[in-house]
């Protein structure tokens, strides 16, 4: 495979962006009480609840799929290119009874600016 000297040099500015931003939303979801536990599921409830939420980072809207109990381990997934978390929607259902699961979508993918 042959690459652009300038098409590789996007490309990694372009992840590093990408995993500053999806740092950020990870680390933001974590510490705001306020947006952790919105994916917490219900005691009755035979499958859990996937929650689908937004957050501003740096002017961009980060779109973010969380699931299961704010007071379990944390586990964020990150998606690859080209993807979105949308990747991880059973995976995000079979991890939530033991974690407190967030995935969010990188800049540009998914449902975020």
């Amino acid at each position: 495979m042959i690459r652009h000297p300038a098409l590789s040099q996007h490309t990694s500015h372009f992840s590093a962006l990408t995993r500053s931003a999806a740092a950020a939303v990870a680390l933001m979801i974590l510490a705001n009480p306020a947006l952790a536990g919105q994916g917490r599921m219900a005691a009755h409830a035979p499958a859990p609840v996937v929650t689908f939420g937004s957050i501003k980072v740096d002017g961009l809207n980060i779109a973010y799929r969380e699931a299961g109990d704010p007071a379990s381990p944390k586990l964020v997934l990150l998606h690859g290119f080209p993807a979105s978390s949308h990747q991880y929607r059973e995976l995000i259902r079979a991890l939530a009874d033991r974690f407190h699961v967030i995935a969010p979508d990188y800049p540009g993918f998914g449902n975020s600016d």
